[in-house]
C-alpha cells in the first residue's frame, strides 16, 4: 500500500474528519492498494498525550551511583558516620563521595554539591532534591577511578 497524499487538518478533504476528531486529528492519508484495487483513507489521531521524559542532554542514561556531599571539618561524628557508610574523603575537592542510598539514609540531601563549576561539567546542574528524586542525575562521574 502506497501513500498517495497526506493532508493536514483544515485542508480540503479533511473537514469531515476534523469535525469528528477535533483537536486530536493529526493528518488524513489517502493510500492506494493496487493488489485489491482500492483507495483507502486513513486518519492519524492522538489517543494519549503526556509530558516527555527528560532528554539525555540533561539526564544521563547511566548515572553514577555516588554523590558528593559537603561536611564541615568540625562535624567529626558525621564524618565518621559517612566513612562507616562507605563514603570516602576527596581531599582535592574537600568533599566526601557517598553512595546515593547512604545519602538518603543519613539524611544528607541538603549537603549534596551540585555546582556545575566543579570539575567543569562532571557534576549535574540540578538541585539536590532533583538528583535524589529522579535517580537520574549524577554526582561526579568516575572520580578517583
Amino acid at each position: 500500500m502506497e501513500v498517495e497524499k497526506t493532508l493536514q487538518p483544515g485542508a480540503p478533504g479533511t473537514l469531515k474528519y476534523a469535525a469528528r476528531f477535533g483537536e486530536r486529528l493529526v493528518c488524513v492519508r489517502h493510500r492506494r492498494d493496487d493488489v485489491r484495487g482500492r483507495r483507502i483513507t486513513t486518519v492519524e489521531v492522538v489517543v494519549n498525550e503526556r509530558p516527555l521524559p527528560p532528554t539525555s542532554l540533561h539526564w544521563p542514561a547511566n548515572p553514577p551511583r555516588k554523590l558528593l556531599v559537603r561536611i564541615a571539618f568540625d562535624e567529626s561524628a558525621l564524618r565518621r558516620a559517612v566513612k562507616e557508610a562507605g563514603g570516602r574523603w576527596l581531599p582535592d575537592l574537600k568533599l566526601s563521595e557517598l553512595p546515593r542510598e547512604q545519602v538518603l539514609k543519613l539524611d544528607l540531601e541538603g549537603r549534596i554539591v551540585s555546582s556545575p563549576s566543579l570539575r567543569s561539567g562532571l557534576i549535574a546542574d540540578a538541585s539536590p532534591k532533583q538528583m535524589l528524586k529522579t535517580n537520574s542525575l549524577w554526582g561526579l562521574a568516575n572520580i578517583g577511578s
